[in-house]
């Protein structure tokens, strides 16, 4: 082992976003740390912009496979692989030589509750694992086999840096002014076809509303023919992937999340970060984030259209809601005391303390 201890960072998407945005976090945290040195790996892709914007040593693979992950860890020669999520768990397990893995959970899909391929080979995969990471509770609670990972799982909420959401609010600063925001993949487990139709709803009440979809994903064109298709193409914008949405957000009344399935729920916390109320489903860790002094926890359709009416019309009602979201970010702020439990839980996997 080297005299700093090298951590890559193993990812299967190529695209930015919440685990990514987590990966990316924790090494600019440890950037002028002299005890480590850490890398970025995942598929090539639109990834790589993000990367080379913010400085961070990157290795590109053609694909997640035993093979490409073998090349750059020969590489990089990592003391400890960071595997974020259950894909790059896995294949980390695969490798011949022993790396210390740590498996970085940051969602609870579906296949987790169940009996099945996915969740048994995780578990299988898990015997390799020198510790588990979950973003919230909920994750182990949910997972068929998560009573047999207690001992060596520890839940660490996301890393949360107000005062940097709040510069970057501010750094490109959007003219256009919006009722409603959606960020996120647009994807199944962030159902973007379920926002589109609760402002479809919303319309008949509010003619003039305005939303904006910030984020991409393979449901792209799935979203712009429902938009098309409901007649919405005056109410709703959609803007892609933006580097920096706060500028965006911080032009919005309200978040709205439609999410089937979360992890941490990160984007809620910066949402409130800038006093933007967040109205979203009871999935993940997000129950654990909003409450009624910042938003509301909606489980039917009748739930959302409801709050985000009365948000949109009631100027006090909003004003309060707004308030209190200020007051919950600032009690979510993490980075210090994040930064240290990274530090221990690796100095731990490798049996320095």
């Amino acid at each position: 082992m080297s005299d700093k201890i090298k951590v890559l960072h193993l990812l299967q998407s190529d695209k930015f976003s919440g685990a990514e945005n987590v990966a990316c976090k924790i090494i600019e945290m440890f950037n002028d740390d002299t005890n480590f040195e850490m890398a970025y790996c995942s598929k090539s892709g639109q990834i790589s912009d993000v990367l080379q914007k913010k400085g961070i040593m990157y290795y590109p693979m053609s694909n997640l496979s035993i093979r490409e992950v073998k090349r750059v860890v020969d590489l990089f020669e990592p003391d400890i692989i960071h595997a974020h999520d259950a894909s790059a768990s896995v294949i980390s397990s695969m490798l011949s030589k022993r790396y210390p893995i740590l498996s970085h959970m940051h969602s609870n899909p579906p296949w987790i509750k169940k009996m099945g391929k996915n969740s048994i080979l995780y578990f299988i995969s898990s015997l390799r694992f020198r510790n588990v990471l979950t973003v919230s509770s909920s994750i182990m609670e949910e997972y068929v086999f998560g009573r047999f990972l207690t001992k060596k799982t520890t839940i660490i909420k996301n890393p949360i840096d107000i005062n940097a959401i709040r510069t970057k609010a501010n750094a490109n600063n959007s003219e256009k002014l919006y009722d409603i925001a959606y960020i996120g993949r647009l994807a199944t487990p962030k159902n973007p076809m379920r926002f589109i139709k609760l402002i479809n709803k919303l319309k008949s009440n509010i003619p003039h509303i305005s939303a904006v979809m910030i984020g991409d994903g393979v449901l792209r064109k799935q979203c712009k023919d429902l938009i098309d298709n409901l007649g919405l193409n005056g109410s709703i914008t959609m803007v892609g992937f933006q580097e920096n949405p706060y500028s965006l957000l911080e032009k919005v009344k309200v978040l709205c999340i439609t999410s089937k399935w979360e992890g941490y729920g990160l984007v809620a916390v910066e949402a409130m970060a800038l006093g933007r109320p967040v109205v979203c489903t009871p999935v993940g860790g997000l129950p654990m984030l909003v409450n009624s002094t910042c938003g509301k926890i909606c489980t039917s359709d009748e739930d959302f259209t409801n709050e985000l009416e009365k948000l949109l019309i009631d100027k006090e009602y909003w004003k309060g809601k707004s308030n209190g979201s200020i007051i919950q970010a600032n009690l979510l702020d993490n980075i210090p005391s994040y930064k240290k439990n990274i530090d221990e839980i690796y100095n731990k996997m490798l049996g320095v303390r």
